[in-house]
């Protein structure tokens, strides 16, 4: 199965720090707009699981995992039972909010 990891470049941030340990491909992505568009589309290889980190300062103290991207307006959605895995890391820790997709109740989001 091909694997990607994504983090952000600086060897001060977290999400760089969390990559370079796993084993496997990596990408670093540009801390900024225009370079996480142009570091995103130089991805030349097809991935059958991608599993991006990154810090968002509003959610201090929280993990958010988002089943959904865009790119080029086209919505990619994970394929991945979102019902069981909340469900597990329900046990562990408490859903603070999440977001399902419109029409079809499907996980877009959760925060925890």
């Amino acid at each position: 199965m091909a694997t990607l990891y994504v983090g952000f470049k600086g060897n001060g941030n977290s999400s760089n720090k969390i990559v370079n340990k796993l084993i496997g491909e990596k990408l670093f992505l540009t801390n900024s707009y225009t370079g996480i568009c142009k570091d995103i589309e130089d991805i030349r290889n097809t991935y059958d699981l991608v599993y991006m980190f990154g810090l968002d300062k509003t959610l201090k103290g929280s993990i958010r995992i988002d089943c959904v991207a865009i790119k080029d307006e086209m919505s990619l959605k994970s394929n991945i039972d979102f019902d069981i895995l909340a469900g597990k890391l329900n046990e562990r820790w408490q859903i603070k909010s999440y977001r399902r997709q419109e029409g079809n109740n499907k996980w877009e989001s959760m925060i925890f």
